[in-house]
């Protein structure tokens, strides 16, 4: 049970058992049957150690709302004490103190507004440089979307002119090729035809000439049959002819002013041993001056209409076991015939 109803029972068991008073109470006793309840103890720790209250809880309740409204009261007092100081010590502020307090109030003020003044300033200029660079930029990007537009139409241009171009390129190509096909046509025709007729050229009378040199004799022979049109003297250089069973290529050819007969030239130097002539003997002449001796020899089996010059130039010789391919002069002694003349190193001429 609650403390306040158990200090009541307590109470009431001790008048019941005339118990004393406690000895806090100064007043009389119970028994006196008093009209009016004893004063409200002490609720102190005294009275929390004896475990006592008084006699009647109402009586302790009224007390206690008693000493809250005197509370509250007195509250009341002391701020209306405070605030009447306040308007006592408002009086004694010194007037200077005051008027510095305005000024300074008043000094922020008006930094403040040249501050916001200021900040407002820096804004417009802020917007009217962002208002200029995006009409600098609207400008340039405007250049940029014409350039761009002239570069496309440009583009545009010159991709329809080299369509037309290419187009046109391709049919050219196409005419070339035609052209070209025809050509080689053409041209394998009269190829074909060329090669049809060539079949009736021919080389005629065919004769060995005199020899032009050691082991080289000169043949001659006509072409004829040439067709009209045919350039003799190209299909002389063309045509070949068989000597010794060997297929040989004019050396020269000559137009002998009949229509389509050339005759045609070769020096043929195998198998002619006709032409091959030598030295009879060999005589040694002597030294002829330091260091050359000289030797003399004949020329045999010359023919008639032979180049005896070119014969005895170009026939080797052995000469103490050394070839030479040919004299190192050559003289005609008339009836003594054609000889040569060799000049040849030798040491024992000193």
């Amino acid at each position: 049970m609650p403390r306040y109803q158990q200090n009541r029972q307590d109470g009431s068991n001790m008048r019941a058992n005339n118990a004393q008073p406690p000895p806090y109470f100064d007043g009389p006793s119970h028994q006196q049957n008093l009209p009016n309840p004893p004063l409200r103890p002490d609720y102190g720790s005294h009275t929390e150690r004896s475990g006592l209250l008084p006699q009647s809880y109402g009586n302790a309740k009224r007390l206690h709302r008693k000493f809250e409204f005197f509370g509250a009261l007195i509250l009341l007092l002391s701020l209306f004490s405070l605030v009447g100081f306040g308007y006592m010590l408002n009086d004694f502020i010194n007037q200077d103190t005051h008027d510095r307090i305005i000024r300074d109030v008043a000094r922020e003020e008006r930094q403040r507004a040249i501050r916001r003044n200021e900040w407002n300033t820096e804004i417009h200029d802020y917007e009217e440089q962002r208002a200029v660079r995006r009409d600098e930029w609207n400008a340039e990007v405007h250049d940029h979307e014409q350039q761009r537009a002239v570069q496309r139409d440009e583009w545009n241009t010159e991709v329809h002119d080299h369509e037309e171009r290419r187009v046109k390129m391709h049919q050219e190509r196409r005419e070339w090729d035609r052209e070209a096909k025809e050509k080689a046509d053409e041209k394998r025709r009269r190829e074909e035809e060329e090669t049809r007729q060539r079949v009736s050229i021919e080389w005629s009378g065919l004769q060995p000439s005199h020899c032009l040199r050691y082991g080289v004799r000169e043949y001659t022979a006509t072409l004829t049959n040439v067709p009209v049109g045919f350039n003799a003297i190209n299909e002389c250089h063309i045509k070949p002819i068989e000597i010794h069973g060997r297929e040989w290529a004019p050396t020269s050819c000559e137009d002998q002013g009949i229509c389509g007969h050339v005759t045609g030239y070769w020096k043929v130097d195998s198998n002619e041993g006709g032409c091959t002539p030598w030295w009879s003997y060999f005589k040694d002449k002597g030294c002829v001056e330091p260091g050359i001796r000289r030797h003399e020899a004949p020329l045999e089996n010359l023919h008639n209409g032979d180049n005896w010059e070119d014969m005895c130039s170009t026939t080797p010789a052995n000469i103490n076991g050394i070839n030479y391919d040919g004299p190192t002069s050559c003289v005609d002694w008339g009836k003594y015939g054609k000889w040569g003349i060799w000049l040849v190193n030798d040491n024992r001429c000193w």
